[in-house]
């Protein structure tokens, strides 16, 4: 496990996809989604939406945890870790408000 100063250093240069803001944005509202569940929220093609997964994943934004009632699937939640951090309040400021401009192209009818 790496140093709080070190992850802190790391994580200063946080960069998502605008792909990633929504996802983001719905994890920071409901906290623990699986992909199935995020895919339905929004209008992003699947594809776009797994890379945009994978690229939180990478940067250490999110995490996946086991789906206790399937376990053929993961849910996703905000790291931890990082949600101690000053970088995100202004990553999920910024996913929050691209995600209100962009509410009516970004998410589905029943979620916007």
């Amino acid at each position: 496990m790496m140093s709080k100063q070190v992850f802190t250093q790391v994580k200063s240069k946080i960069r998502v996809p605008k792909s990633a803001k929504p996802i983001l944005y719905l994890l920071n509202e409901h906290g623990v989604l699986t992909q199935k569940e995020i895919l339905s929220m929004i209008n992003l093609p699947a594809k776009t939406a797994r890379y945009a997964i994978k690229r939180l994943k990478e940067e250490g934004i999110i995490v996946s945890v086991p789906d206790l009632m399937d376990m053929r699937s993961q849910k996703y939640r905000i790291s931890t870790e990082i949600q101690n951090l000053e970088e995100f309040e202004t990553l999920i400021r910024d996913a929050i408000e691209y995600s209100m401009v962009n509410q009516n192209k970004l998410f589905k009818p029943q979620f916007s």
